[in-house]
């Protein structure tokens, strides 16, 4: 089967870097990434242009089923403004994206591989169905691994707490704020520390001075 040997099915445990550089950095560095994952997954899958059955049929196959699909990843950060709790944030940001690049697979499934390993006939329900059983578990690892992630790393309530708004007080009362030191103080060498030694990470390196 031309499709089945794209083997999109374990993408789940690569495409999560992308989709955290994408919330993390903005839509420019997560496109950026997706495009540089979706020309590494073409260029691991480029026996399945050879079943295009003409240049525009395998221009589609790069455009649908690798570039859009995967570059679409770059988007998980679009909720970031618009939700305030991290984990929903970055869940619905994952949620969307995998829809996204489910549906490139299905317009690719229902076009370019129509008559080649799915049916003409009733295409669109069969390219449904098929790309829903690798994409619907690849989905829900990939959303809960991203959920787990801004669970277990996000310190956006004490960062607000003790150093945004420790820096207006000192600020309205004409003080000096120093940022710096209280995140050092209560963000790195607290919060990280904690967290290092309670999963069993013997060094944390920090800052560019680090050696």
């Amino acid at each position: 089967d031309a499709q089945e040997s794209r083997g999109l099915g374990d993408v789940y445990k690569r495409q999560l870097p992308v989709i955290l550089i994408a919330y993390r950095h903005g839509a420019a560095w997560g496109l950026g990434s997706g495009a540089a994952f979706a020309l590494l997954q073409m260029l691991l899958g480029m026996n399945n242009i050879a079943y295009a059955t003409s240049w525009a049929a395998g221009v589609a196959i790069v455009l649908l089923d690798y570039l859009l699909a995967f570059s679409c990843l770059g988007l998980a950060g679009i909720f970031r403004r618009r939700v305030r709790s991290q984990a929903a944030a970055l869940t619905l940001g994952t949620l969307f994206c995998c829809l996204l690049r489910y549906v490139c697979h299905v317009i690719a499934g229902c076009t370019v591989w129509a008559g080649v390993s799915i049916p003409s006939a009733d295409g669109i329900w069969y390219s449904l169905g098929y790309n829903a059983a690798y994409m619907v578990p690849e989905t829900i690892i990939t959303v809960a691994g991203a959920f787990y992630l801004a669970q277990v790393l996000d310190f956006t309530a004490d960062f607000r707490e003790k150093i945004i708004e420790k820096f207006i007080r000192v600020y309205e009362m004409g003080g000096t704020p120093n940022p710096c030191i209280d995140c050092n103080k209560y963000m790195k060498f607290d919060h990280l520390l904690r967290w290092a030694d309670a999963h069993g990470i013997d060094y944390v390196v920090t800052g560019h001075y680090a050696r």
